[in-house]
């Protein structure tokens, strides 16, 4: 909306209170939802699906809080309305500060969907759904106070105010300010809102009292619209609003599997959350502006680029550079993004129908998060969302054209019993059919690309693939999660116990180990944060004790069924266990218990993909390690990582703490099966690494960063 129209507002008497109350709401509103999930995050392994399940929880309060909204609206006399939210919002009070409490942190086994939206309704349900409701809220009481004047340029501050929350967060707040300090301040300015709308409240009731309201018919909805409506006697048909909740569903599908592609291959991080959102809700302000910014032959010449750009990237995979699948990610989100809420705005309905609009809007949103976050995980073995979305979007652009050609066709098919029960069974058999079709095609899939086993759980997607099964020398099964290599054997009975891709001989872990058995000459202590195939445990001899840390019982499971390192080892005489859940709760928890655990060796080696696990590389977290170490014993962190530097976190960390640190490269041998690998090797045992110095020109050298349960920034260490 225009400048004037919202200066129009403010010189209004009694205006600015509104303006001022909506904004402060709004900016509530988005910035509690990354320092919430940032609090959470590492109770969950630093899981990118832990951003995924709070957009979920959030976007079902957004549709429940307008719900409420309309609801009030539509049932409650005005002083009824005031009273009822006034109240509801001086009682949510008592819920401040609105940090998670520790109760709230998983057990080994729980689920982890369930836990997170149960945590989230607990900690932040009631003053988020009221943030959420205010705003349409406002605009009602303000229309019924000022019928002369729009209320929509409202509309504009809201989503200005929610793009700026979410666009200083990773710029200023999450830098400057601890978590804590993040929840004390927004606490603050939630009690400066409730005052602020209890301000416009007792206005609202002052008026209602003198008599001196409009009735809350037509001039309601028509200054909520956000555009010239179209002809008032148009009716609003089946067709119609089927569209409004496929492209606002088509949209928040496109935002969510953009972030999750982000985040599962760089870290799960609030900018990474940021980036998606603020470029979905930006597209919103564009198209409702009313100011002609959408063309739709412009942007779908834009979208058609970005798609193809998209499907590049798809088939690059993890060979694209960190900036070129930032820059096709957002430009592919903004396209896709800007149809589908510029059609959205082209098929806005009249005045009356305005509520039913943003209600439909509301219910795509909530769609398209249960089924990235809910649906999706449970029916499919890989992730699939992302091409799933670009392809939605693709039918709604090439079928938004014909539109009037299909509303033409089921007006005759409604007059045709015959032709409505041939268009009716076809639809049901493609309905019926579809799923097994479509799972027999992924099954030949994976077939013809060697796959012997797929899984996905609330961590990730899994395969289990086999390499040169021709060649009996070479033949290799892997373990892959998302783009990224996790381990592998060899299959050969003389080869089965050779040490692949990051743990070779050569190694940061393995030197620690062989380095450890030489001063110990006796059985050894060693952990592991990260199963993966379990290729530690080719190391262990007899009467060695090898404990893994692993989040994913999926992984568990199929490390144990193809692969034998584990099993090998306990045949040698070793001790090997797995404690599930994420490592640094289950460790915690065995400090509490019972003590440390005198590791000779701790490998630090727990990766989603290729995201880093952040809450793992703080110094809260090392210094738990550090508990669990023996005296002389080594930490060893593996940090290879194609975006990001982690060898100056890691020493950092290292020197704080006054222990030394090794860098150690290993390269890449092919027919060994390795893959070049990078550690760095903490210890104060001036004899664990003779003939080895800190390496001052490597990646680990530098300026050392120390990362801390409240701050850690991957701008500094970007590659």
């Amino acid at each position: 909306m225009s400048q004037h129209a919202l200066r129009s507002i403010g010189s209004v008497k009694g205006g600015l209170p509104f303006i001022s109350t909506i904004f402060l709401g709004a900016f509530l509103l988005f910035q509690v939802q990354p320092f919430v999930g940032r609090f959470i995050l590492p109770w969950f392994g630093g899981s990118p699906a832990v951003w995924m399940t709070c957009m979920l929880f959030f976007q079902v309060m957004l549709l429940l809080g307008y719900g409420y909204a309309h609801g009030i609206v539509r049932r409650l006399p005005l002083k009824g309305q005031v009273g009822l939210h006034v109240g509801l919002l001086v009682l949510s009070l008592a819920a401040m500060p609105i940090t998670p409490a520790e109760a709230w942190k998983p057990e080994p086994g729980d689920e982890p969907i369930l836990r997170i939206l149960s945590l989230l309704a607990a900690s932040v349900g009631i003053p988020f759904l009221l943030l959420a409701s205010t705003g349409p809220l406002l605009q009602s009481w303000f229309s019924r106070l000022h019928p002369s004047h729009s209320a929509y340029p409202l509309y504009a501050v809201s989503n200005t105010a929610s793009l700026l929350a979410l666009l200083t967060y990773p710029i200023a707040f999450e830098p400057s300010l601890r978590l804590q300090s993040q929840t004390l301040f927004w606490s603050i300015g939630n009690g400066l809102f409730v005052l602020l709308c209890c301000h416009c409240g007792w206005r609202v009731w002052q008026s209602s009292a003198r008599g001196l309201l409009s009735e809350p018919a037509e001039a309601i909805d028509a200054a909520s619209q956000p555009a010239a409506a179209t002809s008032e006697s148009q009716p609003v048909d089946g067709l119609t609003i089927v569209l409004w909740l496929a492209l606002s569903t088509a949209g928040c599908v496109m935002l969510l599997a953009t972030t999750d592609r982000l985040t599962q291959n760089v870290a799960s991080v609030p900018f990474l959350w940021i980036l998606p959102l603020a470029i979905y809700l930006f597209t919103f302000i564009l198209c409702f502006d009313g100011e002609g910014w959408y063309k739709r032959d412009l942007y779908r010449w834009i979208f058609l680029v970005s798609l193809g750009s998209a499907w590049a990237i798809l088939l690059l995979g993890s060979t694209a550079s960190l900036m070129l699948q930032l820059a096709v990610y957002s430009l592919t989100l903004y396209a896709s993004c800007m149809v589908c809420h510029g059609e959205l705005v082209r098929l806005r309905p009249p005045p009356q129908h305005l509520t039913l609009f943003y209600l439909m809007l509301s219910c795509g949103g909530a769609l398209g998060g249960v089924l990235v976050s809910l649906v999706a995980p449970m029916t499919f073995d890989t992730f699939v969302e992302y091409p799933l979305g670009l392809i939605l979007c693709t039918v709604l652009v090439l079928f938004i054209n014909r539109v009037d050609s299909l509303r033409s066709f089921i007006h005759k098919t409604r007059s045709s019993k015959p032709r409505a029960a041939v268009t009716l069974s076809v639809i049901a058999v493609v309905a019926v059919f579809t799923p097994d079709v479509a799972r027999v095609g992924w099954q030949r899939y994976l077939d013809n690309n060697g796959i012997l086993a797929a899984t996905r759980d609330f961590y990730g997607a899994l395969y289990v693939g086999q390499f040169e099964p021709e060649d009996p020398q070479r033949h290799q099964l892997t373990l892959v999660h998302g783009n990224i290599f996790h381990g592998s054997q060899f299959q050969h009975p003389d080869r089965k116990r050779a040490a692949t891709f990051y743990y070779d001989l050569n190694s940061g872990a393995a030197l620690a180990i062989q380095w450890m058995r030489e001063q110990r000459n006796a059985p050894l202590r060693v952990g592991a944060v990260g199963l993966g195939v379990g290729t530690v445990a080719t190391y262990a001899e007899q009467r060695d004790r090898v404990r893994f840390y692993e989040i994913s019982s999926d992984v568990i499971d199929l490390a144990e069924s193809y692969f034998t390192f584990m099993s090998d080892a306990r045949d040698r005489g070793a001790e090997v266990d797995i404690a599930l859940g994420d490592a640094r709760i289950v460790m915690e928890s065995e400090l509490e218990s019972g003590g440390g655990q005198g590791f000779d060796v701790l490998i630090i080696d727990a990766f989603s993909g290729d995201a880093v696990p952040i809450h793992l590389l703080t110094r809260e977290c090392f210094a738990m390690y550090r508990q669990h170490l023996a005296n002389d014993g080594v930490l060893a962190v593996h940090v290879s990582n194609r975006y990001l530097n982690l060898g100056r976190v890691v020493r950092g960390l290292a020197e704080e703490a006054g222990y030394e640190s090794y860098w150690i490269e290993s390269e890449e041998d092919v027919d060994r099966g390795v893959k070049e690998s990078n550690w760095v090797l903490i210890t104060k045992n001036p004899g664990i690494v003779v003939g080895r110095s800190q390496t001052e020109d490597s990646e680990a050298a530098g300026a050392p960063l120390v990362w801390t349960d409240d701050f850690s920034s991957l701008f500094s260490i970007l590659k």
